[in-house]
């Protein structure tokens, strides 16, 4: 086994990965397809 298996997130990953959770649960996310749209922007993803 990789030793980096192992290791666990900082503290600031782990407030980042909760903020970011947040963020999905109160629908606080775009769709990039809608993004694109939005600012008219012609790349492909």
């Amino acid at each position: 086994m990789i030793n980096e298996d192992k290791k666990e997130f900082s503290e600031e990953t782990k407030r980042n990965i909760a903020k970011s959770l947040e963020d999905i649960k109160k629908g606080r996310i775009h769709k990039l397809e809608d993004i694109k749209k939005e600012l008219k922007l012609k790349i492909s993803s």
